[in-house]
């Protein structure tokens, strides 16, 4: 492992080189509303408005010095006490430069994302499951069908004001010999659990 040793430190170089240039096309050419940094692994980190997130998926790809060529991921998160409750995080990976970028998006649960399938073929999986647990809409992807849910099925469980027990119960009907759907009935109530107690302790 000496050799790695020894080009390490100079592949680090070449990173923040890169890394700078990068944040000097998002601030200088793209004019942006947003922030952008650099975490301590070097990976780029956007913080847009949804209406910059197809251009830049689309800039990132194409452009020569960048070519994010690869979507690893789109992650959603609910934040329930912000304003902006949900927020999208897109996982870009530029296969010739060896280098991540974060572009994250906070939304409202009303605002509609640009479908990223034209530019990743592989974004269409995790735009379905987003769109089946958090409920947001996807405009141009046209296969936003059902993952995992029933195809009647109410609500985003995914949502932190989604109910744990749920609104319906699903069971096997011996009499009509098929799945049957009802509304959940709780045979007692809820405990009132405090979480200012600490449970370690005895």
């Amino acid at each position: 492992m000496l050799w790695y040793r020894n080009v390490r430190p100079l592949w680090n170089k070449a990173i923040v080189f890169y890394v700078e240039y990068s944040l000097s096309v998002y601030r200088n050419f793209l004019n942006i509303k947003g922030t952008v940094c650099v975490t301590s692994n070097y990976i780029l980190s956007i913080v847009v408005s949804v209406y910059y997130g197809y251009p830049l998926l689309l800039f990132n790809k194409m452009h020569s010095l960048l070519l994010f060529n690869n979507l690893v991921d789109i992650i959603c998160c609910d934040f329930m006490a912000s304003t902006r409750r949900l927020g999208i995080v897109y996982t870009l990976l530029s296969t010739k430069f060896s280098t991540r970028l974060l572009l994250k998006m906070p939304s409202m649960h009303n605002e509609n994302f640009l479908s990223c399938t034209s530019l990743y073929s592989s974004g269409n999986w995790a735009e379905r499951e987003i769109y089946e647990f958090f409920g947001l809409l996807f405009v141009l992807n046209k296969d936003l069908r059902h993952l995992l849910l029933d195809y009647g099925f109410i609500g985003f469980p995914l949502l932190k004001d989604f109910p744990l027990s749920g609104y319906v119960e699903v069971f096997y009907n011996d009499k009509t010999k098929k799945v049957t759907y009802a509304p959940l009935e709780l045979v007692q109530e809820y405990r009132s659990i405090s979480f200012s107690k600490n449970i370690l302790k005895c």
